[in-house]
């Protein structure tokens, strides 16, 4: 279960130095699955249900010269397929709502974590947000998910 108030943002270290500097400042939500481009030292993370991305190059102040930590550039994402249509004739692509992939779930018997099945993957995560943990072994397909009274899986 994650610390109430406490999130996980993007940080970066100079090695010279040992100096670690805060770069993004989400409040609501974690900070995941982050991916640098090497070449423009952009990061592009998800935060909540969004997409960012943040130049961790000009990490040291945003757009208001200051050198506080600040939110990345919302990335629009259109959800009934690619703006003015798929010039290679393909079919326009979809992002799922997350909803729709849940097969099953179940709360704990003190409520404070909830298992789920995932497209068949196996997962528990803090009932009011957090990371999410994946259980099970790799290659099966999971397919009832159920607490004991002890509160074990």
């Amino acid at each position: 279960m994650g610390v109430p108030g406490a999130n996980a943002n993007l940080f970066g270290l100079d090695p010279s130095t040992g100096t670690v500097t805060q770069i993004t400042n989400h409040t609501k939500y974690h900070v995941r699955h982050p991916s640098l481009d090497p070449k423009s030292g952009r990061v592009s993370y998800q935060c909540g249900a969004d997409l960012y991305m943040v130049d961790v190059r000009s990490s040291s102040s945003n757009n208001y010269g200051t050198t506080r930590p600040r939110q990345g550039t919302k990335i629009s994402i259109s959800w009934g397929g690619m703006p003015g249509g798929n010039p290679l004739g393909a079919s326009d692509w979809r992002l799922a709502s997350p909803a729709e992939e849940v097969d099953e779930f179940a709360p704990s018997p003190d409520g404070t974590n909830v298992a789920l099945i995932i497209r068949g993957t196996l997962w528990e995560m803090a009932a009011l947000g957090g990371p999410a943990v994946r259980l099970g072994s790799e290659g099966i397909r999971y397919s009832c998910v159920i607490y004991t009274r002890t509160g074990h899986i």
